[in-house]
């Protein structure tokens, strides 16, 4: 099961399976400013799914004006966004 904590304003950290197995409807970044962070250092294992949520929630943040930074992507999910044509897109 993924867990989504706010570590501070505007900094996020994502731990856990991101993955059509796993719920992901109950995660949601927020924002209050033009930034989000989110930090994914403590992701065992992301799948399409996955990478999907992670779009979902960037276009989600832009339509607010607000920019999603994703730090700390493994190397499986750097493969998957460029295999996917997204990791410019995320930025990763």
């Amino acid at each position: 099961m993924a867990q989504l904590s706010q570590v501070s304003e505007g900094q996020f950290q994502l731990s856990g399976e991101l993955t059509r197995f796993k719920s992901l409807d109950s995660l949601n970044v927020t924002a209050n400013g033009t930034q989000v962070e989110l930090n994914l250092a403590a992701l065992s294992l992301v799948d399409t799914a996955g990478l999907a949520w992670l779009l979902q929630q960037g276009i989600k943040l832009d339509n607010q004006g607000c920019q999603l930074e994703i730090v700390n992507p493994s190397d499986k999910l750097i493969k998957l966004a460029r295999i996917s044509g997204v990791d410019d897109i995320l930025g990763v």
